[in-house]
């Protein structure tokens, strides 16, 4: 059986968190910095903490990405709408669901047609753009290079987001000069050009997590 420690220690890998980040939530919630010299209801403390954050302990045997070619992009979609506070659910069940009611088809392993992928794809993505303002278009002169990468449209819909509800002050007459201040304070780099795999999932993390805490303050108030 995982121990506590250990279940935390995963929980703070796949949530992405940074040291600090991960040790103010363990002040915040026990009022101690390390699980190790927390009893074990404070460790629970935790790892429900992490849960409300969108983290789900993997069964044993679980940990398989979803299977099918529409899996991966619809899986990255979904996330992206947690990481914008619309989706509420994160699990690949909750976005089975969602594939379902689109298409019919209870699983993304069956879903093979590029016309059904498609009905759940654009259906997912004009949810995002209702809800968050995310902007899918390609024009504008946005439809090539970095531009066109969709994560990049995410992050800028996540900052805006923080933006309209008071969560951050807007820089410059496109609001991206402090994205890119507190994308560097993440991933230690000055703009998305450098961006790896890794450094685009850590800033979607990073900004999902203090976009959910704005808007339940924002709805406890």
């Amino acid at each position: 059986m995982t121990s506590t420690i250990a279940l935390i220690h995963i929980a703070k890998t796949e949530l992405g968190l940074d040291d600090e980040t991960y040790r103010d939530l363990l002040e915040r919630e026990t009022g101690k910095r390390s699980s190790k010299k927390m009893s074990e209801p404070e460790r629970e403390k935790v790892l429900a903490a992490f849960r409300r954050d969108g983290w789900t302990p993997r069964s044993k045997g679980a940990g398989k990405r979803l299977e099918g070619p529409y899996a991966a992009k619809l899986q990255a979609l979904w996330i992206a709408g947690w990481n914008l506070g619309v989706v509420r659910k994160k699990s690949d069940d909750a976005m089975l669901k969602f594939v379902k009611r689109q298409t019919g088809i209870e699983h993304t392993r069956f879903l093979r047609d590029g016309d059904d992928a498609l009905k759940a794809i654009e259906a997912l993505k004009d949810w995002l753009h209702r809800e968050a303002g995310v902007d899918w278009s390609t024009d504008g002169g946005r439809g090539k290079g970095l531009d066109a990468d969709p994560r990049l449209r995410v992050l800028h819909a996540q900052w805006q987001r923080l933006i309209d509800i008071g969560a951050v002050e807007k820089f410059g007459r496109s609001g991206t000069v402090g994205l890119w201040d507190y994308g560097y304070a993440v991933v230690t780099k000055s703009h998305p050009q450098f961006y790896e795999d890794q450094d685009w999932i850590a800033m979607q993390n990073a900004l999902g997590r203090k976009l959910r805490a704005a808007l339940a303050r924002r709805k406890a108030a």
